[in-house]
């Protein structure tokens, strides 16, 4: 006889029998719940529209670390958007949650759900369509997108979006009702997911959290290969770490106060006026000082991608305050920026692919970025017409460090900037998009700024009590499970400053501040 969700509930209640011991009882609850988890396997998905399913494998996974016992069920849309879902075995929470992945993914994150899971969501992870290499630790590698159009599609947005219909379908069936709300929540990567649902598939999610998101990844790949090829000389760097030193020394001496505190902290970097070449050594100064050549290509690095006549290319480059970031520029180790973008204009950037072998120092900044552009309609995250969102009652969250990567700050304030044009101004925006700059935050998390904060809490206070984020406090760990700081996150444009008394360590000293 099949099992069905029905027969389990009724095993359920029939082990709950008085009188038998707390281990029988334990005991049976577990065989139970195997019973349940392994009657998802039996369902047919292969109907679901848009996500046709195949269930792989169901198994329980008992509590660990305060995340609760779960079912998790493995499986795939139409054969190649690989997913897990992880059912509470008990407390559901009645909500779904997606989470987003990073760099080109490929892979399931084992702990991505664990914070979800102790909140009592049914969450989801997706590989986003294709699998990374076993070596590819880093998620580096797009091989997989070589001449192979449909894993491009689905990593520009059909995986997230067919990841949410078969969650919530798979939730309904294993608990028999419907999540009564669903979020996704995803940083660098996972943030680009995160627009992108909010403008193709504004149904999906009533609440949306998206950090450190490349809205245009050709724009974001064109300034790592500006980055890559003026930080080098013959390949080698041009910076060292003294000259990185020189660098964001002066910018703090000029702009570290914005905020009425000096600690380091830029909270306006947009505002902060930088001048490398005061500071190139003289005759008779030959310390605290740089070179000609790396004043030229600081000056390039802030600037961003240009054309040999000066025609520029993206929104903006690296923000002041940043310098200490440009590590992963002009060291390349292989990990971060020195290999996404010859992945990317290898195999993802164009209709025919390049293919292996090409180098970033084959790109040609007069003619190759009006080459991008087929397929960054499939990936890009830049369309500012939000009002189907907005209709279906969406709230939406992003969030970006100011010494994010390259064009980041700057392509994140100009989406902003345009779809408040868009939605008829800031406060027909603010009222389902509010964006929060952080200050000397890096790439997701980290820096030495408030990177810590609980953004979920947020959003489900937005989206279920009407409470929309005025302000958010986020906080910087001391790396023992305590907190050195706490500074208020204000929507942009304001910023964070001093009140002018009372500890410059806690949050409640601190007031808004819109910028002229």
């Amino acid at each position: 006889m099949k099992l069905t969700l029905m027969n389990c509930v009724i095993v359920l209640a029939a082990i709950a029998i008085p009188g038998l011991s707390a281990a029988a009882t334990e005991a049976s609850t577990d065989s139970a719940l195997a019973q349940r988890c392994a009657a998802v396997s039996s369902a047919d998905f292969s109907k679901v529209p848009e996500a046709p399913t195949q269930i792989l494998q169901t198994r329980v996974v008992e509590a660990k670390d305060k995340v609760p016992a779960y079912c998790v069920v493995q499986g795939a849309v139409t054969s190649s958007v690989g997913f897990e879902l992880k059912l509470p075995a008990s407390n559901w929470n009645g909500k779904f949650f997606e989470a987003g992945c990073g760099n080109w993914c490929g892979v399931i994150y084992p702990k991505a759900c664990d914070e979800p899971l102790r909140r009592g969501y049914a969450c989801i992870f997706t590989d986003s369509g294709h699998k990374a290499k076993a070596d590819d630790v880093h998620m580096t590698d797009a091989s997989w997108a070589y001449n192979n159009l449909q894993a491009k599609v689905d990593w520009g947005g059909r995986a997230s979006h067919v990841t949410a219909v078969i969650g919530k379908a798979i939730t309904e069936t294993y608990y028999g009702k419907a999540p009564s709300k669903s979020y996704f929540m995803g940083c660098s990567y996972g943030g680009h997911q995160a627009l992108v649902l909010a403008q193709r598939f504004p149904w999906d999610f009533d609440g949306i959290v998206g950090g450190g998101a490349p809205n245009s990844i050709s724009e974001l790949m064109q300034q790592n290969a500006w980055a890559l090829t003026n930080a080098f000389s013959n390949w080698k760097p041009v910076f060292t770490e003294a000259d990185i030193k020189v660098l964001h020394d002066d910018v703090l001496a000029r702009c570290d106060m914005d905020d009425g505190v000096k600690d380091r902290i830029i909270s306006n970097p947009g505002a902060c006026k930088v001048h490398p070449d005061a500071l190139v050594c003289k005759p008779g100064k030959t310390t605290q000082c740089i070179s000609q050549q790396a004043a030229d290509v600081a000056k390039r690095m802030y600037s961003g991608p240009t054309t040999s006549t000066g025609q520029r290319l993206v929104t903006g480059g690296w923000t002041p305050g940043s310098e200490v970031d440009w590590r992963i520029v002009y060291k390349p180790d292989g990990t971060s920026l020195a290999a996404l973008a010859p992945n990317y204009f290898g195999y993802m950037a164009r209709i025919p692919d390049i293919g292996p072998g090409w180098t970033v120092r084959d790109y040609d900044f007069d003619r190759d970025y009006k080459r991008n552009d087929v397929m960054e309609t499939i990936y890009s995250a830049a369309n500012p017409d939000l009002r189907r969102f907005k209709a279906a009652g969406g709230k939406l969250i992003e969030y970006v460090g100011w010494s994010d990567l390259g064009t980041l700050p700057a392509s994140a304030i100009d989406y902003y900037k345009t779809t408040e044009k868009t939605m008829g101004g800031r406060a027909a925006t603010e009222d389902f998009f509010r964006m929060f700059m952080i200050p000397a935050a890096r790439h997701c998390r980290g820096g030495e700024g408030p990177y810590e904060v609980d953004f979920l809490s947020y959003i489900e206070a937005w989206v279920e009590k009407g409470k929309a984020p005025d302000v958010m406090i986020g906080s910087h760990p001391d790396g023992s499970g305590g907190v050195t700081f706490t500074r208020p996150l204000y929507p942009y444009p304001k910023h964070a400053k001093y009140k002018g008394s009372g500890d410059t360590k806690d949050a409640k000293n601190f007031g808004p501040v819109t910028p002229r």
